[in-house]
């Protein structure tokens, strides 16, 4: 039987976040990681509004997320 996503989304999860231990789905783990993300770059105060951002990515597992997000 497969494991449902820890949100009430009630979709299948295809994934268990090693941070969280959390099971959840593809659009579920996005939203977790886009926000994770977020709250670090405004909690660090990493950029300021207008700035430019340019993005390198490695092609791994790791970046590919990134660059998604």
């Amino acid at each position: 039987m497969p494991i449902k996503c820890k949100t009430e989304c009630g979709r299948n999860a295809v994934l268990k976040r090693p941070k969280t231990s959390d099971a959840l789905c593809k659009e579920c783990f996005f939203a977790a990681f886009e926000a994770e993300i977020h709250y670090t770059i405004i909690t660090n105060k990493l950029f300021t509004k207008g700035e430019k951002v340019a993005v390198a990515a490695s092609g791994g597992k790791d970046s590919t997320v990134l660059a998604y997000a």
